[in-house]
């Protein structure tokens, strides 16, 4: 039974990852890092990356869109805060269904703000859901 018998998987995050990173990626995320004081902004514990144990803090694009780089965009998650919000967080959802978690404020008040500038639906009709 080869994968052609599933057909297609219809799940709402398979499409959102494109662009690609910028050149300078690893100079931003680290500013992202530095910013954050090297902490997840989701659980707000310390991850210095750390080889031996596994641990580590990676920046996540909120959006899905490797090429955007605005900073409410970014958010530094350790990777067990990452994995779990890579499919929970959609951008592009236009319903507003949660209260903004402290820690995910800046980021969605950025986010308002690009749609207002760039004068996107989302503003007015909604925004990101998350938990």
């Amino acid at each position: 039974m080869g994968l052609e018998f599933w057909g297609t998987i219809d799940v709402p995050w398979a499409n959102r990852h494109r662009g690609e990173y910028p050149a300078d990626w690893a100079e931003i995320a680290t500013k992202v890092k530095d910013e954050e004081g090297w902490k997840c902004e989701r659980c707000d514990q310390p991850h210095v990356n750390d080889a031996k144990t596994g641990h580590m803090l990676t920046v996540h694009h909120l959006d899905g869109n490797k090429s955007n780089v605005e900073r409410w965009n970014l958010a530094a998650l350790c990777q067990r805060c990452h994995l779990r919000l890579e499919i929970k967080v959609n951008m592009d959802q236009l319903i507003f269904d949660f209260r903004v978690r402290p820690w995910f404020r800046k980021h969605y008040e950025g986010w308002q703000r690009s749609c207002a500038a760039t004068g996107s639906a989302h503003e007015q009709k909604g925004g990101p859901t998350t938990v």
